[in-house]
């Protein structure tokens, strides 16, 4: 009878088990996607994606405004450049005289092939026209500048006391160069000594052009 009470006994407490078991797990809860937090951190989650997009599209639309505005004073300086620059400018940026001196007799057989401009040592030396400017030196020419000028007329100025630095393309009016006494000119009185090449080719008498503009 003992054993009896035994059997019943363990049954009792082992459908026990297996019903709190049950309970148990019929009472869990799955997470519901409708959870007020899930939500709450997705909506914030949009929000700060949306000021972040908004935040994008502001700092965008400053930098095409200030490209623009910046295309806009480019346009502007260009005009006026156009506008305001002169055909021509005196190559020599300060006091200067001359007379017309070409085919004058040079030493050696030569005949004066330029207009000697006379000014005080040191004074600048522009470009005349835009153009593309470079340097070269010789015994007779002594430091030498040339502007290569877009309008395809050729601009030597030798004797140069030294160069400004300016180098390619310039603008007109471009401090080039310092009125000197290099060359065949040393020991004289500083001046420039200009030429005008039209086309690139042979020299022309540059007297007429700085009588007009100088």
């Amino acid at each position: 009878m003992r054993a009896l009470w035994s059997v019943f006994g363990a049954v009792a407490l082992t459908a026990a088990f297996l019903y709190t078991a049950g309970t148990s797990r019929a009472g869990e809860v799955p997470p519901s996607t409708d959870d007020p937090t899930l939500i709450q951190q997705r909506q914030q989650m949009a929000r700060t994606h949306h000021r972040a997009a908004q935040r994008i599209a502001r700092q965008q639309e400053r930098a095409a405004r200030r490209q623009l505005a910046e295309a806009q004073r480019q346009a502007a300086v260009a005009a006026w450049l156009v506008a305001a620059n002169p055909p021509f400018r005196c190559p020599v940026a300060g006091g200067v005289s001359f007379v017309n001196s070409w085919g004058d007799a040079r030493s050696g057989g030569r005949r004066h092939q330029g207009t000697d401009m006379m000014a005080a040592y040191g004074t600048p030396v522009v470009a005349p026209v835009a153009g593309v400017v470079s340097s070269s030196s010789s015994g007779a020419g002594g430091l030498t500048v040339e502007v290569a000028g877009d309008n395809g007329t050729l601009y030597k100025g030798m004797h140069l006391s030294r160069l400004a630095g300016a180098g390619g393309h310039v603008a007109s009016g471009t401090v080039i160069g310092y009125v000197g006494t290099s060359g065949n000119a040393r020991g004289g009185s500083p001046h420039l000594h200009f030429e005008i090449h039209p086309g690139g080719g042979a020299a022309v008498n540059p007297y007429g052009t700085v009588a007009q503009y100088c």
